[in-house]
């Protein structure tokens, strides 16, 4: 048992050889824990909530041990330096409205969800490869957990609120690139975009808390039905289908009223 925090954990994260596990609370404390070696353990403290944090996939094995964080309206980035190793911390985004999930996209893309939309970015090309605006009518989306949620090679998926919107990823070669013209240049990923379904106009409305695939052609989803906005009336566990959320099951084990979402 690791017990880095005092405060509530935000969000933990492990790299694909599950060597190491970072953790982030809502004081601003963040860790990395190497779980082999308790010799190699990183802390830091911010003055800003750290809401969401990611470890960089190849985490164990890369020299400058990216770790991806989101705190406040910043995007934060910590990279090892090769001189000394200090860890220098650079900001992505800021005053953009503020941060609620922060993952890597594989080794060479990062995403996150703000109060304006999602945002895709490129670690390797340092720099901005799209962004998608959420939904103008889309509900108060502070009151529920924001999951960005990359399944290899291309696609990510944004479960938040009354809205899922799923994007394709695709690598640029370098042949498009210059037939696109040198506005392309650089450029590393291009991205296509799903229409975003709602989860209102479904047959049973709910607010998504939480979703994960569930083998290709359906979701399942942490579900909460609502007495208002922004307060609980049923939490289920549901298999809905992606292309329209219609539930395949649902597992209702919460029951309970006016429970505030943003304690889901």
């Amino acid at each position: 048992m690791l017990n880095n925090h005092i405060d509530p954990i935000s969000d933990v994260s492990c790299d694909i050889m599950e060597e190491h596990v970072g953790s982030s609370d809502k004081a601003g404390v963040v860790t990395v824990q190497n779980l082999s070696d308790e010799q190699d353990f990183y802390r830091r403290e911010f003055d800003v909530p750290i809401y969401s944090m990611a470890l960089h996939p190849k985490y164990s094995r890369s020299e400058d041990r990216a770790i991806l964080l989101g705190g406040g309206d910043k995007v934060m980035l910590i990279t090892k330096t090769r001189i000394l190793g200090h860890r220098k911390i650079t900001i992505l985004q800021e005053r953009r409205g503020k941060v609620y999930a922060v993952r890597w996209c594989g080794p060479e893309l990062i995403a996150w969800a703000n109060d304006r939309g999602v945002q895709l970015y490129s670690y390797t090309g340092r720099a901005m490869v799209h962004f998608v605006s959420r939904p103008v009518d889309s509900s108060r989306l502070e009151f529920y957990r924001c999951s960005l949620v990359w399944e290899a090679p291309r696609t990510l998926t944004c479960g938040w609120g009354d809205w899922v919107q799923v994007l394709h990823v695709y690598e640029l070669r370098m042949e498009e690139r210059l037939r696109w013209g040198t506005e392309f240049m650089s450029r590393t990923h291009r991205v296509e975009v799903t229409p975003a379904v709602r989860t209102h106009t479904t047959t049973e409305p709910c607010r998504v808390c939480g979703i994960a695939p569930f083998s290709s052609d359906r979701y399942l989803v942490l579900a909460c039905t609502l007495e208002e906005e922004g307060y609980m009336k049923e939490l289920e566990v549901r298999i809905v289908e992606r292309t329209t959320l219609v539930m395949y099951f649902v597992d209702a084990y919460i029951q309970n009223t006016s429970i505030p979402c943003s304690t889901v």
